[in-house]
């Protein structure tokens, strides 16, 4: 009898977990299909067709993804690329960012944008206005595993820059579509915050 009774709550407990990972994964999802900070630059001042044309097409590409349904790793990766340039030439000056890939040939499909969000953090929380300590950014896949490493010159005016919306939502996403599976990682230290990502497929 007992045994029910603890199965049951066991079992409610779960589903109102995996209700709230659902819709926190959602949030993490939109807030990189709509990056707050892109859309404040680029709204900001007028900007030269190039600017214009890299904008319209990552929000194009963007904007028709679903949160559920799984992309192509390539297709994140061009994203991604899309999206470093287009924050380069947005803020222009004094922005730093360094952007390495080592891709091998590889079927996985992931969940959209879920390799955004520790790059978002590094880029809005992080310093980046010194050439001399840009945003690192390097990414490699292999046949079932992607792994990206992301690092940037600490911002001394947050305490910790793990804990933001952007990470905690982030973190739900991850556990929602991976579970125990995948392995998130901070470093910091007085000068560089460092975050790794690995996920198996």
């Amino acid at each position: 009898m007992m045994s029910r009774i603890l199965k049951r709550l066991l079992g409610s407990k779960i589903a109102i977990d995996t209700g709230k990972l659902e819709k926190v994964a959602a949030l993490s999802f939109k807030n990189s299909q709509y990056d707050d900070l892109i859309q404040r630059l680029y709204f900001a001042s007028q900007h030269s067709t190039e600017v214009q044309n890299f904008f319209y097409q990552y929000q194009q590409k963007s904007t028709l993804l679903e949160e559920s349904s799984y992309i192509p790793i390539n297709e994140e990766l061009e994203l991604l690329r899309l999206y470093i340039r287009l924050n380069e030439l947005l803020q222009a000056e004094h922005f730093y960012i360094q952007y390495q890939e080592n891709v091998e040939p590889s079927s996985i499909y992931v969940p959209p944008l879920i390799l955004f969000p520790l790059i978002q953090n590094a880029i809005q929380n992080g310093y980046n206005n010194m050439e001399k300590y840009p945003i690192k950014i390097r990414l490699k896949v292999y046949a079932h595993v992607v792994h990206v490493e992301v690092s940037n010159r600490v911002n001394h005016h947050l305490p910790n820059q793990e804990i933001t919306g952007l990470i905690d939502d982030h973190k739900s996403r991850l556990d929602f579509h991976f579970k125990d599976r995948h392995s998130l990682l901070f470093n910091s230290n007085s000068n560089t915050f460092k975050a790794s990502l690995h996920l198996p497929f």
